[in-house]
């Protein structure tokens, strides 16, 4: 009879403790798991990731966003892709791209997604909101409308002892080189072919 007894006293400890580790598993629980990511966003689960160590333009304009802050901002040519906005207490990202414009943005900020890509060509909107926070945000040109070539020639006029011919000093062009095909001499016919600079076209 007391093998018995002890026995039942054992067990009922073992007991006791079972339910006093179970009352404590709900203070383990798991966070629940991010929201969905939308398409054209990549996002890296790595607090140690920066914008500017990606490969993303950081101004200072972009860093260190206030808490609960908002504002702007707009590059100067001839990077001058569009506008960059943010509002920190929203915790939102608005764009504006100038046409002829590809560009990406950077959104840095919390531990939920700590730092997010936006792919701006194949994102649908032009607003995007962040989880948790802002930190800082950046931007990286994919492609840019090329810039403009001009071209012009002149020509002398004629007189009694003399046919037309190319006038070299009235030509007029930029970004551009040109090189004189047919000068008139022969036939009275002239060519010369412009050539853009590289990221230029006529």
């Amino acid at each position: 009879m007391l093998r018995t007894r002890l026995l039942a006293a054992a067990t009922a400890t073992v007991l006791a403790l079972g339910f006093a580790v179970g009352g404590a598993s709900p203070a383990l629980a798991t966070p629940p798991p991010p929201p969905p990511v939308p398409s054209g966003v990549t996002v890296l689960y790595d607090n140690g990731v920066t914008c500017n160590g990606s490969g993303y333009t950081k101004p200072a304009a972009l860093d260190n966003l206030p808490e609960g802050g908002s504002g702007s901002f707009t590059p100067v040519a001839p990077d001058n892709w569009g506008t960059l906005a943010w509002n920190a207490s929203t915790k939102t990202v608005t764009w504006t791209i100038n046409a002829g414009w590809d560009v990406d943005i950077c959104v840095k900020g919390g531990s939920v997604w700590p730092i997010a890509f936006i792919d701006t060509s194949a994102y649908t909107g032009v607003s995007y909101g962040h989880p948790q926070g802002l930190s800082h945000l950046g931007y990286r040109i994919i492609s840019r409308p090329a810039l403009e070539a001009t071209a012009a020639i002149d020509l002398t006029d004629p007189t009694c002892e003399s046919d037309q011919s190319l006038d070299e000093e009235g030509f007029d062009y930029t970004n551009s080189s040109y090189v004189i095909v047919d000068d008139g001499s022969e036939d009275g016919t002239f060519e010369v072919v412009f050539t853009a600079d590289e990221g230029y076209e006529f």
